[in-house]
Order: C-alpha cells, then sequence, then structure tokens
C-alpha cells in the first residue's frame, strides 16, 4: 500500500476511534443535563455510564475474533453505523430504560474501534508500534480537551439530545470515510498464510506472565481513567467541590490534554529506550498525585494542574499494549489486546456505579484522615469515592514490575512446532 493510501486508511479509523472517544467526554459534560432530562439519581447515573463500558467491553471478545477473519474496512463500517443508530436512540430516548437501550447498542458498534485502530497499527506501522498507538491515544485526548474547553466557555453542549443527534450523523459520515479508504490487504491474504486454532492461541496468550501483568496494568490505568475522566471527575467538582460547570468542565479537559501530551511524550520515550522505564514511571506517578488528591482538598487552580499531571501518568496505559507486542507472538497479539481492552472497559463499568453508589450512601461521612481539618463538608464523601479509583492504580504499580521487554521466545516455539504438526 502506498504511503498517501497507507495515511487516508489509518485517519479514517482513527476519526472512527476520536468520535468514540467525544461521545463519552460529551456524556461526562452533559450528565446533570441527562439526569434533569431523564429523572435519573447517582446510580442511575452511573448505570447509564456503566452499561456502555459492559456493552463496549463483551463486544470487543467478538471484534478481537473476528478482526483478523474479515475484511477490515466492511466490519468497521456496519459498526460505525450501529454506533449510529445506537447514537440516534439514546439522543431520542424519553425513559431511562431506553436511553438504557441506545447506550447498550452504541457500545456494541463502538468497541469496535480501538480493536480496529490498533490492528490496523500494526498491521501498517508494526516498526513504529510503541510511538502510533500513543499517538492514537493522544489524537483522541486531544480532541476530548479541546472540546471541553471550548464548550467551557461556548454553547456548544447544552442540551444532550441535539449533540448526540449530531454524533448520529458523524458517525454516519465515519462510516461512508471508512467504506472507501480503509483498505482489507490482510483481511484478502489470511486464508494464504498459515492459521492457529483458537484454543491453541488462548493457551499461549493466558500462560505468559507478561500477559497478566499487562492486564492488571491496564485495568488500573485505563480501567480507572474512562469512569474518572467521562463522568465522576466533573460530578465531583460540580457536586461535591461546588464549582460551576464551566470551571468544572475546564478541570476535567485538563485530564485528556494531560493523556495527549503524556500518550505522545511516552511513545518518544518508549522508541528511544525501550517502554519499560516509561511505562512504571507514569504509574508511580498517577499513584502519587492521585495521594494527594485524596488528602488535600485542593483550589480550581491546583485542581487543574493535578488533572493534567494525572493525565499524563494515566497515559501510560498504551504501554501495556507495546508490551503484548513485544512479548506475544505475532498470531496471539490481537486476541491478548482483545482481553486486556475487554477487562479495562468491565472494571471501568463496575467502577462507575460504585462511585455513584459510594457517593449516595457515604454523604455527611467522616472524613478518612482526621488530622487533617476539611473547609468542605463534602470533602471525605470525594475522599471514600477516589479510593474505589486509587485501589485499582496501586495494582498496576505492583503489576508494572513484573513486565520486561522482549525476552522470552517459548510462545513463538510453540506456535512454529503446532504448524509443522499440522
Amino acid at each position: 500500500m502506498r504511503i498517501s493510501n497507507r495515511l487516508l486508511s489509518w485517519t479514517s479509523a482513527e476519526f472512527f476511534f476520536i468520535l468514540n472517544w467525544l461521545t463519552g467526554v460529551s456524556f461526562a459534560i452533559l450528565s446533570n443535563d441527562i439526569s434533569l432530562q431523564l429523572h435519573l439519581d447517582k446510580v442511575q447515573l452511573g448505570l447509564l455510564g456503566g452499561i456502555f463500558l459492559f456493552s463496549y467491553a463483551i463486544s470487543q471478545v467478538l471484534y478481537g475474533i473476528i478482526v483478523p477473519k474479515v475484511p477490515l474496512g466492511l466490519l468497521l463500517t456496519l459498526a460505525a453505523i450501529l454506533s449510529a443508530g445506537g447514537t440516534l436512540l439514546f439522543s431520542q430516548g424519553t425513559s431511562f430504560p431506553a436511553a438504557l437501550l441506545g447506550r447498550v447498542i452504541m457500545g456494541l458498534g463502538l468497541s469496535s474501534t480501538m480493536i480496529g485502530i490498533l490492528y490496523l497499527t500494526s498491521r501498517e506501522y508494526k516498526s513504529h508500534y510503541a510511538f502510533v498507538s500513543s499517538l492514537v491515544a493522544g489524537l483522541a485526548n486531544i480532541s476530548g480537551a479541546l472540546l471541553g474547553f471550548a464548550s467551557a466557555f461556548l454553547p456548544l453542549l447544552v442540551n444532550f439530545r441535539t449533540v448526540y443527534l449530531v454524533f448520529a450523523a458523524l458517525l454516519l459520515i465515519s462510516a461512508a470515510l471508512i467504506f472507501f479508504e480503509v483498505g482489507d490487504e490482510r483481511a484478502s491474504t489470511q486464508h494464504n498464510s498459515t492459521t492457529h486454532s483458537l484454543g491453541m492461541l488462548f493457551r499461549i496468550v493466558l500462560s505468559s506472565r507478561h500477559f497478566w501483568a499487562a492486564f492488571v496494568y491496564y485495568c488500573g490505568t485505563l480501567g480507572t481513567q474512562l469512569p474518572f475522566a467521562n463522568l465522576w471527575n466533573i460530578q465531583f467538582q460540580m457536586n461535591l467541590f461546588h464549582r460551576s460547570v464551566q470551571h468544572s468542565t475546564v478541570i476535567n479537559a485538563m485530564i485528556p490534554l494531560g493523556v495527549t501530551f503524556g500518550s505522545i511524550a511516552a511513545g518518544f520515550w518508549a522508541e528511544r529506550s525501550g517502554f519499560i522505564t516509561p511505562l512504571r514511571f507514569y504509574v508511580v506517578m498517577t499513584f502519587l498525585f492521585f495521594l494527594v488528591a485524596l488528602i488535600f482538598p485542593l483550589s480550581e487552580v491546583t485542581s487543574g494542574i493535578m488533572m493534567f499531571l494525572l493525565g499524563m501518568g494515566l497515559s501510560g496505559s498504551t504501554l501495556a499494549l507495546a508490551a503484548l507486542q513485544q512479548n506475544l507472538p505475532t498470531a496471539a497479539v490481537p486476541l491478548g489486546n482483545t482481553i486486556v481492552i475487554t477487562a479495562a472497559c468491565l472494571y471501568g463499568g463496575l467502577l462507575q456505579p460504585l462511585i455513584g453508589l459510594v457517593i449516595s450512601s457515604r454523604k455527611n461521612a467522616g472524613p478518612l484522615l482526621y488530622f487533617i481539618h476539611y473547609g468542605n463538608p463534602d470533602f471525605p464523601t470525594y475522599q471514600y469515592a477516589l479510593t474505589c479509583l486509587i485501589v485499582g492504580v496501586l495494582f498496576a504499580v505492583i503489576a508494572s514490575f513484573f513486565l520486561s521487554e522482549k525476552s522470552i521466545n517459548c510462545s513463538k516455539t510453540e506456535i512454529e512446532y503446532s504448524n509443522e504438526n499440522t
């Protein structure tokens, strides 16, 4: 494939992924309007966010299995059309069940975006996978940050129905771009190459310690970022710190901005010196800054800086996928990616309603740390909610020390041996 065609193909898939990300950012910004129009309490709002992640996660398993077997352009085109249908249903829903159904269908379609863009990246930019996969996340997050900043000063995101109607139209445009631009070279030659049984690939993936370390790391980073940045941080700022919608939106937009800079920096760092050092540095930094946010009530300016730094730290999640790329045989990487991404989404989906339940049940609770004076009576509730997020990051810190650069060939040998005997 020529460079220009390869870039157009990748850009079309990345646009679909960016739209997936923007629908999540918009859900956080519009969460109060969604609650008001659909008459939701905190637990129901969490369920509305969580059901999307559950649907997103479960359907990724299917996509991960079929992506290497079917034309990628056709698969992503159909997924974009499905996403548009779910988004339209959500935008027009007048009840909690109707909104839930729309979110489920959105998850079914949009879950193809990450698997699709990562598969395309590994196909077209294999030798620069760490950098390009970081760029995938960086572009999506800078788009989310720009939308957040713009919506704080311009009346762009006011009524959730109008916003998601626009997203439905953009998803249809994305479907058309993918249909015409995303090539299917790998799919067309797949039958000419040696195939591997799904059972054998599962055995190889699940027997790798690098897989399990990446699994925990990715859940603790991306699985934490999803509920934090895509819903609860804005709710924390508005309802527990009593800040305006505009200020809360700007503070929250600092997270994807930090992820953008962090992802690109991590990609360059990994290209020069390997992924292990930045992977560990980023997650330790995330844990330490979460501890600071847990202990000390922060001003608006300090909160914005803190969210930027947390975003930078959480961007290290992409390096876990680089670990899979290096330490699993090529045939097993799509399955490994699928399981890890699915688990992170399921974990984030569990955290969404759990945090809502904690906020509802811990209202007016006593502080976690009694030796610090709090001027804000709602800060202890924030502490309990934030603890739900910190636990996953702590496990990610531990997992980071079980990852290493490419050092094993046993999985590759097993595949080669199996091929020789089939």
